[in-house]
């Protein structure tokens, strides 16, 4: 699967649909996965991560997937991501 990285300020040309986002920051010329998310509405969800000061990102990628299929999608990733790494990724580890 080809990989397309996108810098934040493309945020407003992703469609509203449902699917699955990733969040990085660029440290030395390398992205590093922060965020691993999902939404029924990508555009808005994305741009909400943009205003949240503690959130901080350069570039997303995503893909659409069903509605229905987003939450089984989304802890696969994060879950392979666990596995890969022995951590959870930043911001997902943060959750309440």
């Amino acid at each position: 699967m080809k990989q397309n990285y996108y810098p934040k300020e493309q945020i407003k040309e992703v469609f509203s649909e449902p699917g699955i986002y990733r969040l990085f920051t660029l440290n030395n010329y390398n992205l590093n996965l922060v965020y691993i998310g999902k939404s029924v509405n990508l555009r808005k969800r994305l741009m909400e991560h943009n205003r949240t000061p503690y959130m901080e990102f350069a570039y997303f990628d995503y893909e659409f997937y069903p509605k229905g299929k987003i939450s089984e999608v989304e802890k696969q990733e994060i879950s392979l991501f666990e596995q890969k790494y022995g951590c959870l990724p930043q911001y997902n580890n943060q959750r309440g």
